[in-house]
């Protein structure tokens, strides 16, 4: 109990530190779910992350929502945080039965600070990530109410819950197989009338992604990245990275190891609790199959995924981590159960080195660049020089625009909305922004100079790392 509470505190504490520079710099990914807020409120309503056939938006209405009652900037991360304790405490109602009051706290609590690629991610407003664990955690939770299983409620509820998932994310069926492979497993049928009841609340819950879809001829299953690389390579990126990421062996976005010894220990970890589970793992741990189920379901649908290979900050590795923490909690169970004090011990030791793990993964990572500093003072130019349309690459535009409301921006690369790219070359009067802290400007920067200078005149500035162009005509990348 006192390990947990002091991961609670230690939890608050990295909390404020993700909302702190470094760790706190937004950038344009991120920014987009303050921006679609705004737009909402503006009456800009989407199913789906701007520029994208998925990604459910009903975490942005949300944040719409709060934005109306508390500062943007307050609402942008307390949303993230909200969520993150709500998953903590369905973690703990779904394994309390099989691990205990005491144990099941402890594994909870140890969410919020451990793998540091939880740390970051959960603290992130990316939209539809966290609330994709949430609805399968959800599903998970309501298997486990046996005595309610031939209530028409439970299968009206299990229809709602598959349904918004659908809508928010494929990444939903990590969860929605496992829910599946069990009821088939324990041999748990609807009556016609309960399906029925479940396939209308699923259709109704999942409406938005039916109603673009039917529009889109089903965009969201046929439009996507191009596939990076074979399944092998998929399933190498991640035993090779991704899952030591998950075990706090590595550290997020670099993918560094934190020792050299590491790679050895590994090795050691994975064999250790394949044999622990196939072992030792008490039979009671077994009702939550479908927790475990996660694993291999993430397994191989990630290895079929178009960018399976893609680890980065680690945000398609959080839906597994409720999984790996259960396991561990069993791990601690045993100790305890067999050892006693020795093996509260032993627990306490192991949950010390899980913290050691994000403190020395967190402190690589604060020399990481993590978005665009200072735009602040960007915008305070483009204010004294009368400028309000912006031209720049994607990282910078969007973040700039989540600084200044009153900007329109239109970025080089990936366009997340073309009726402010079409305002923008309506403008008379434009700016080029450039980074210099950021390789792709570096390269744009002169390049576009020369472009700009060829065909008009040109005024430069110099705001800290950044420089503004500032054509006397307008005259859109694609002309250059």
């Amino acid at each position: 109990m006192c390990l947990a509470l002091l991961l609670v505190i230690i939890g608050c504490v990295l909390r404020v530190l993700m909302v702190r520079e470094p760790f706190g710099v937004i950038n344009s990914d991120e920014a987009m779910a303050g921006l679609m807020a705004r737009g909402i409120r503006d009456g800009h309503f989407t199913s789906f992350y701007w520029g994208q056939n998925y990604g459910g938006s009903f975490e942005v209405y949300i944040l719409a929502i709060l934005g109306l009652f508390v500062p943007e900037q307050f609402a942008f991360f307390i949303l993230p945080a909200a969520e993150s304790i709500f998953i903590a405490l369905l973690l703990f109602q779904i394994i309390k039965t099989s691990l205990g009051r005491e144990v099941s706290l402890l594994v909870a609590s140890l969410y919020f600070v451990f793998p540091a690629l939880t740390v970051w991610n959960i603290a992130r407003p990316m939209v539809f990530y966290q609330s994709t664990m949430i609805f399968g955690l959800i599903a998970i939770w309501l298997l486990d109410q046996k005595y309610r299983i031939k209530d028409s409620y439970f299968w009206i509820s299990i229809g709602i819950i598959f349904g918004v998932s659908w809508w928010g994310s494929l990444q939903s069926l990590f969860f929605t197989i496992p829910c599946l492979i069990v009821l088939k497993v324990r041999h748990i049928r609807p009556s016609s009338r309960q399906f029925l009841l479940a396939t209308f609340f699923f259709l109704l819950a999942s409406l938005p992604w039916w109603c673009t879809n039917l529009r889109t001829r089903f965009a969201s299953l046929s439009d996507g990245p191009l596939r990076d690389d074979t399944i092998w390579s998929h399933l190498e990126s991640q035993s090779k990275i991704g899952w030591p990421s998950v075990f706090g062996l590595r550290q997020p976005f670099n993918g560094e190891w934190l020792h050299a010894s590491l790679p050895f220990v590994y090795i050691l970890l994975v064999i250790g609790l394949v044999a622990f589970y196939v072992r030792w793992m008490p039979k009671e741990s077994h009702d939550q199959i479908s927790l475990l189920l996660v694993i291999p379901t993430f397994v191989v649908l990630q290895s079929l995924a178009p960018t399976g290979s893609f680890i980065g900050s680690g945000r398609y590795y959080i839906f597994v981590v409720p999984s790996i923490l259960f396991i561990l909690g069993s791990v601690f169970s045993l100790l305890i159960g067999k050892f006693r004090n020795f093996g509260a011990l032993i627990v306490a030791l192991i949950v010390l080195i899980a913290l050691l793990s994000t403190a020395l993964s967190l402190s690589h990572l604060r020399k990481y660049q993590f978005g665009p500093t200072h735009l602040d003072e960007v915008a305070a130019a483009l204010r004294e020089h009368q400028v309000s349309s912006v031209y720049g690459d994607y990282w910078i535009v969007y973040s700039l625009a989540w600084e200044d409301s009153s900007l329109t921006v239109s970025p080089t690369t990936t366009d997340r909305r073309p009726d402010w790219s079409s305002k923008v070359r309506a403008d008379d009067s434009v700016a080029y922004i450039f980074w210099n802290e950021y390789d792709v400007d570096i390269s744009n920067l002169e390049k576009t100079r020369q472009s700009l200078s060829r065909m008009t005149e040109v005024n430069e500035i110099d705001v800290g790392s950044y420089v503004i162009l500032l054509p006397a005509t307008n005259i859109p990348p694609e002309n250059l």
